[in-house]
């Protein structure tokens, strides 16, 4: 069975809600709590059955695209991945995030129940994408005591840039940076550092969508950086297709 990464998740992923948007407008002439503004972007997702078709693709020339599958459902979201990368084959492995009062659980349901994703788990690629299970859950939205850094321009437009830090040492990322659009209230950027201040991973979202009055991720960039000087760095798009 193959590991599988998924955004998104990216967020979970990225539905921007009409209470959002009208909470941003409201805080345009103050600065929000830090903790107020992750609570914006938690609150987005979805509050029906959706499905979306979608993609992992590595920039690396000669590296094949990974084919998968989105499902929204109210209180959470589903990746769905396929025996030999074909969406014709059957299903290959599942993870599902769940928000439930606050809080997030990040499972993986297979035939003879479902496991809880543990932390020791959260640096495991997905079939050798960029993109790690930290990334799906996206604990360091729900860290206590973020920290409001500053206000600067993320793709181009004004954003919170939101600090939060790990308070149990677990999983891969120690700090973690988030840029969340004073516009829409979606987060546009982060960047996670590992406990030695060193940047190991990225993702910036390239590109959105309307759909059904509310905007979804269309296209996100995930780098992944080296710790020693062999390295180089990874690069892995995430693109996701609107429902025909």
């Amino acid at each position: 069975m193959h590991f599988y990464r998924c955004l998104p998740i990216f967020p979970v992923v990225f539905l921007l809600s009409v209470m959002c948007r009208m909470i941003c407008a409201q805080d345009a002439q103050r600065i929000p709590e830090a903790g107020e503004i992750l609570r914006l972007v938690r609150y987005s997702q979805s509050t029906e059955n959706q499905v979306f078709n979608g993609e992992i693709r590595p920039r690396k020339i000669g590296l094949k695209s990974t084919p998968m599958r989105m499902e929204l459902f109210p209180g959470g979201v589903r990746f769905v991945f396929f025996e030999g990368n074909s969406r014709r084959n059957k299903v290959d492995q599942v993870l599902e995030l769940k928000l439930l009062n606050g809080r997030y659980e990040l499972t993986e349901p297979t035939r003879s129940g479902t496991d809880k994703i543990a932390p020791e788990r959260y640096s495991e690629r997905i079939r050798g994408s960029d993109i790690i299970y930290e990334d799906i859950a996206m604990r360091f939205l729900y860290w206590p005591e973020p920290k409001h850094l500053k206000v600067e321009k993320a793709k181009g437009r004004a954003a919170w840039k939101i600090r939060c830090t790990n308070p149990d040492g677990k999983g891969p990322y120690s700090v973690v940076d988030v840029w969340v659009s004073q516009e829409t209230g979606v987060m546009v950027r982060m960047n996670g550092f590992d406990a030695k201040g060193r940047l190991i991973k990225s993702y910036e979202v390239e590109s959105a969508q309307r759909h059904k009055g509310s905007w979804i991720l269309k296209m996100m960039n995930v780098r992944s950086y080296p710790v020693t000087a062999e390295g180089r760095v990874g690069s892995t798009f995430l693109k996701l297709e609107l429902p025909d």
